[in-house]
């Protein structure tokens, strides 16, 4: 017993300080509330009220001596008058009686019993308190706010995407973006590398938070990824990211405004305008509406021409358009797929958009000809 309490501290600060262990923090609060507890009636024997010098001459509070516990029986049990206690100098006698414990002496077995519903007391109250937070508001933002501010990770490894000039484009649109200036659209051919292209310039970036727009009300959904209940926790998170954002911990992070990324496919379900409209109406408004509580910086990947020209967030949007590759960056990714010697005839046949060079590749792997992939 000794050794939990002194360990409650140092695993509550541990909790406080990594955002883990919730319960032994809370196991702490319930001991704690517990010692606080009023005075209570505790019935003890004249020899084991000995232990305590608070209990027998009203004050010192100093253990006196071995103690003298007789072997009692649970069926004889001697009458003594109650003594007032409060909770810590009764817990400070049993832990004084097990420490003290005079060799072949059996303590009184209502102690144990005593001792065990305070443990068991404490237990209920802890894994209580635990269970409260765990459905409380404040987790539900806290573990959103964590979400939010993991570093972005694409799908893609390094090594296996080619250095371009979008890419610093698009990071240098993050880079400078401020509070109410226009949303952001990332738009192109059919496989130019538009989602790629986004993913690499976010790597490592804190404060993002992605979401694929695959149904027209396609809000709910976001919220229960997230883990909020709804608009106005959303906009409490938001809040809470700009304020962690701005601390000198994230000073060389890329931005410091909060970055929600909305992957628009080309399957959307329930048509592209309706869902667009939607989109482009949060755009205007967590981006360009001062009115709005919480600023984001809205990111809108479009896969196709058709959701591109549905977004108009109020007919403030910045465009960044992705290409086809470079001749250099077409050689880099044939380069990369081991097909460098090949490199000029791949793209005479090709043509230089991303995703066809990456097929072309495979399908030269599986031993089909140049003029079939054609």
């Amino acid at each position: 017993l000794l050794i939990a309490l002194l360990t409650f501290p140092a695993n509550a600060v541990m909790a406080m300080r990594r955002r883990k262990g919730s319960v032994p923090l809370f196991c702490a609060i319930a001991a704690a509330a517990c010692f606080s507890l009023p005075q209570t009636d505790f019935t003890l024997l004249p020899e084991a009220s000995a232990l305590s010098g608070r209990a027998n001459r009203g004050g010192g509070g100093h253990f006196i001596g071995h103690s003298w516990a007789k072997l009692v029986s649970c069926r004889s049990r001697p009458s003594a008058p109650p003594t007032q206690l409060n909770a810590w100098p009764q817990l400070r006698a049993v832990i004084q009686r097990a420490m003290h414990a005079v060799p072949n002496r059996t303590a009184d077995i209502r102690d144990i019993r005593d001792f065990s519903l305070a443990v068991a007391g404490f237990v209920v109250s802890g894994l209580g308190l635990a269970f409260t937070y765990a459905s409380s508001d404040f987790r539900m933002k806290r573990l959103a706010v964590k979400k939010f501010m993991a570093p972005y990770e694409p799908a893609k490894s390094p090594d296996e995407v080619v250095p371009r000039k979008v890419v610093d484009d698009i990071r240098h649109r993050l880079s400078s973006w401020r509070q109410q200036s226009d949303a952001t659209i990332v738009s192109g051919r059919y496989k130019s590398g538009k989602t790629v292209a986004v993913e690499e310039a976010l790597r490592g970036v804190c404060g993002v938070w992605a979401f694929t727009v695959e149904v027209e009300d396609w809000k709910p959904a976001m919220y229960q990824m997230l883990g909020v209940k709804d608009a106005n926790m959303f906009a409490e998170v938001l809040r809470r990211v700009r304020a962690k954002l701005q601390k000198k911990k994230f000073a060389k992070n890329l931005t410091q405004y909060p970055i929600l990324l909305l992957d628009i496919p080309r399957d959307t379900k329930g048509g592209k305008e309706e869902g667009m409209k939607l989109v482009s109406t949060t755009a205007k408004d967590m981006s360009s509406d001062s009115r709005y509580a919480a600023t984001a910086h809205v990111l809108v990947a479009a896969s196709s021409a058709a959701s591109a020209l549905a977004f108009d967030a109020g007919g403030r949007r910045f465009d960044i358009w992705v290409g086809d590759m470079t001749e250099k960056e077409a050689s880099e990714l044939l380069k990369m797929h081991e097909h460098e010697s090949a490199a000029t005839a791949i793209i005479d046949n090709c043509g230089h958009r991303a995703g066809d060079l990456v097929d072309a590749c495979s399908m030269l792997k599986r031993g089909i000809n140049l003029s079939d992939i054609k």
